[in-house]
């Protein structure tokens, strides 16, 4: 089986959110007073989803 999805490719937006440095990312947070942690491991298994899409 073979789909040519460079059709599709040239037609869709694209939405670039590239990583950041890590000395950028430390820069951005040193004056900030409060971190939060997210456990999205867990929050995976939380997405409700229709019987029918299943």
């Amino acid at each position: 089986l073979y789909i040519d999805y460079r059709g599709l490719n040239k037609i869709i937006i694209k939405n670039r959110y590239p990583l950041l440095l890590i000395s950028e990312t430390l820069d951005r947070m040193s004056g900030a007073q409060i971190f939060i942690k997210l456990n999205l491991k867990d929050a995976y298994y939380c997405i409700r989803i229709k019987r029918d899409d299943e």
